[in-house]
């Protein structure tokens, strides 16, 4: 005991120096877009903003606002750093725009990390009880071994929020609390581009199985933040409209990210990319309806999210970090291969890992991170296989 005891907090402490060297050397690497660096948390200025409006009764959309609120905060940017998403973000972050943005951005920094931990804690406890000690310690770190979940707590953002939804969602489905498990869905609005497909596909099976509770927890949560949105800002829905019909609007905006649209614009210097998910919501939802009787939890959802990231408008590198819900699902399939095959997973994995770091930390770029998913979705898909085979 005493030294396997020794042999972790060996392993721990390299982990925390590796750690620190990586944030050192982002300390000089620049964000997205001007007036902020990484360090500072560049995207939870915008939601601050946001928040801090809407909890003093303000329109949580007025740009000018939020460039004056972001201008105080030291933003050189000609435009405001906007969050473009529903005011159930907003609603969720009032506490913090209770806060100055100084303290605001203390208390993002250690909440976010532990939402990301717990996160990776409950999925692996769900899917490999057996492997508990893991759960607690090799979780979290195989977790933050992922380029996104460092990048995302670094640029101040919510996307965890969404992880913490998924995990959530699959959590109390698998203990059937199907209440809880709908209530978990709401989180997944934060950034419905993420899971265009997941939401409508998670309801068309809950319509079809008849559970009526897991859609009453979904639109009785829904209802009660929309309700507190209201509330402290009844103008929001057509503030919210004129935002998304913005020139900056990422419907609109010719924003470079890793998904098919981007790809397709970089590649053929087409628009239709955008215009990708009209075509695949549908499609998706006639194939579930007439093949997905009796699909596990796990595989709908991770098949649902790796389809919407790939085909989304739009999702930043950092928002990758929901990827974490399928890879941690192929590591613990992969406990029970033999131990080549493991090796070989393994291997896959880590080839993945690096190659998102390197380019986050080696060579800031967006698009080539479409690979991750892919890699990702192939990887995922050959689990799969083998399990239905098995």
């Amino acid at each position: 005991m005493g030294a396997n005891y020794r042999r972790r907090r060996t392993i721990l402490a390299i982990l925390v120096l590796l750690s620190a060297a990586i944030v050192i050397r982002i300390r000089s690497t620049p964000g997205r877009g001007d007036g902020f660096t990484v360090p500072h948390p560049r995207d939870l200025a915008a939601y601050w903003g946001s928040a801090t409006l809407l909890l003093h009764g303000q329109d949580p959309y007025d740009l000018q606002a939020l460039l004056d609120l972001e201008r105080s905060l030291g933003w050189t940017g000609p435009e405001p750093v906007v969050a473009w998403n529903p005011p159930i973000a907003q609603v969720l972050l009032l506490p913090l725009g209770a806060m100055s943005f100084q303290a605001a951005a203390v208390f993002w920094l250690i909440v976010n990390p532990v939402l990301i931990a717990l996160a990776a804690i409950c999925a692996w406890s769900r899917l490999r009880p057996a492997l508990h000690r893991f759960a607690i310690i090799g979780a979290p770190i195989l977790a933050f071994s992922f380029a996104p979940s460092l990048h995302t707590v670094l640029e101040g953002q919510i996307t965890t929020c969404v992880l913490l939804g998924l995990v959530g969602y699959l959590f109390f489905r698998s203990r059937g609390q199907e209440s809880l498990a709908g209530a978990c869905c709401v989180a997944l609005l934060v950034k419905p581009q993420l899971v265009y497909l997941l939401v409508p596909l998670l309801f068309v099976d809950a319509a079809r199985e008849r559970r009526w509770s897991a859609m009453t927890g979904f639109v009785v949560t829904l209802a009660a933040f929309l309700g507190v949105a209201t509330y402290l800002y009844p103008g929001w829905p057509i503030s919210y409209v004129q935002l998304l019909l913005s020139p900056f609007s990422p419907s609109l905006h010719p924003y470079v990210t890793p998904t098919v649209s981007s790809l397709l614009s970089v590649c053929f210097n087409t628009t239709i990319g955008r215009y990708l998910w009209v075509l695949v919501l549908p499609l998706a939802i006639g194939v579930f309806w007439r093949y997905g009787r009796g699909l596990d939890s796990d595989t709908l959802l991770n098949t649902a999210l790796l389809g919407s990231l790939l085909t989304t408008p739009f999702a930043w590198a950092s928002d990758q970090i929901v990827l974490l819900v399928p890879i941690l699902q192929v590591v613990a399939r992969a406990t029970d291969y033999t131990p080549l095959r493991r090796l070989w997973v393994f291997t896959a994995v880590g080839f993945i890992f690096v190659y998102a770091w390197w380019f986050w930390v080696g060579d800031y770029q967006e698009l080539p991170n479409l690979a991750v998913p892919l890699a990702i979705t192939v990887l995922y898909g050959c689990a799969f296989l083998r399990q239905q085979r098995r």
